[in-house]
């Protein structure tokens, strides 16, 4: 249970910070992200999201969700939401 908790946390912490870096136009992030992409993204978290509150978690060899490789790729490593969606994704996929 602490564990679909911890990734319930890590995962609207996630989205919270992609709504946030929308809003304020961070440029950070808009020098790595279009705001398609990161619409994408969130869209992407909601729906594991959903998936994790109804307790209905695919197996594990079919939860990889593609953004930690596109941020491991394509984003600075200092980057803070990017590790965010790293970390919301890992959380999932360890479930």
């Amino acid at each position: 249970m602490k564990n679909k908790e911890n990734t319930i946390r890590k995962i609207t912490r996630a989205v919270e910070s992609i709504d946030k870096a929308i809003s304020m136009g961070d440029q950070k992030v808009f020098d790595v992200a279009s705001i398609e992409q990161l619409e994408r993204f969130k869209m992407c978290l909601l729906h594991v999201l959903s998936l994790v509150l109804l307790g209905d978690i695919p197996e594990k060899n079919s939860r990889e969700l593609g953004l930690a490789r596109v941020v491991v790729d394509q984003w600075p490593f200092d980057l803070e939401l990017g590790l965010l969606i790293i970390d919301a994704e890992q959380a999932y996929k360890s479930l």
